[in-house]
């Protein structure tokens, strides 16, 4: 329930907290380009095998489960946080849900 300048600096601030990289950010677009680190996965494991698979199988598997851009959008006095993946969709995988959980703990 804040502006977006101040939820930019405070997701900001959360994304370095979860010890994700940030490759490259986009403030007037409201983009953040998300990878996650090793220390993250590690930190993080989830019992899901495929989504292990994903994360250590191939590097290329390995690459498009770690990447993310995260893309803020102002509404009124609000401002929404949303993942998407590397084509711009809404990504609902289970990364992506654990991801929100976690940013969603660090913001409140």
């Amino acid at each position: 329930n804040d502006n977006f300048a101040r939820t930019w600096r405070r997701v900001g601030v959360a994304i370095d907290r979860l010890g994700l990289i940030v490759t490259d950010r986009n403030r007037s677009e409201g983009l953040y380009y998300l990878q996650l680190s090793d220390d993250f996965v590690e930190q993080h494991k989830v019992d899901d095998s495929g989504l292990m698979k994903k994360w250590f199988g191939g590097d290329e598997d390995k690459k498009s489960a770690s990447t993310f851009v995260m893309k803020l959008e102002e509404r009124g006095e609000t401002t929404t946080v949303s993942l998407h993946d590397q084509n711009g969709q809404l990504d609902n995988s289970d990364t992506a849900k654990k991801l929100n959980k976690l940013l969603y703990q660090q913001l409140h």
